[in-house]
């Protein structure tokens, strides 16, 4: 059940914005192969399950820190997730 609900759920905004999410689902999906291999008791399971919903919590709302809207937002992680290895935000004229 915990399986199929999440299933639901990471690909509704694996839909949205798969270059953003797409990490997110696969924490969980670590996770509960971890739990059912017991190599993570339940109260560990739910301590990390509760980081992963903190960072993706965080990933949900960066669009408002960055100034943009949360669309170019999205645009930009997909493009920010086929930039070359080595540029960074501070050594690309072209983000200010």
């Amino acid at each position: 059940m915990l399986l199929g609900t999440f299933e639901r759920a990471s690909k509704e905004k694996i839909l949205e914005n798969e270059y953003q999410f797409q990490s997110f689902a696969e924490r969980i999906l670590e996770l509960i192969k971890k739990f059912d291999e017991g190599l993570l008791t339940a109260k560990e399971m739910l301590e990390e399950e509760e980081k992963v919903t903190d960072d993706l919590n965080d990933e949900i709302n960066s669009f408002k820190k960055s100034g943009l809207n949360k669309r170019a937002h999205g645009i930009y992680k997909i493009l920010d997730a086929f930039k070359p290895i080595g540029i960074n935000k501070t050594s690309c004229s072209c983000i200010r």
